[in-house]
């Protein structure tokens, strides 16, 4: 298990259950740490679009963050390696 990410505040159309997504690798475990990504709250109003809503944003924002940070850590760490 990689990630496991809270969508229970976001607007999903069609979708009134609280829903997490499980990610993972078919890969033998890297670590003893899971990931996770949380909602502080819902959406203030169903957006119009809810792929652009506040809290699916926030998600992906942050999901977008700690993947660029997971890269920067593996490009340090590979490059310590090369030294």
């Amino acid at each position: 298990m990689r990630w496991v990410i809270d969508t229970s505040g976001a607007y999903i159309p069609g979708h009134g259950t609280p829903t997490v997504i499980l990610c993972h690798r078919v890969r033998p475990p890297q670590g003893d740490t899971v990931i996770t990504v949380r909602g502080v709250q819902g959406e203030p109003a169903i957006p119009a679009d809810p792929a652009r809503g506040k809290v699916w944003s926030a998600i992906a924002e942050a999901v977008r963050r700690r993947l660029a940070e997971d890269r920067l850590k593996e490009a340090l760490a590979h490059s310590q390696r090369i030294a």
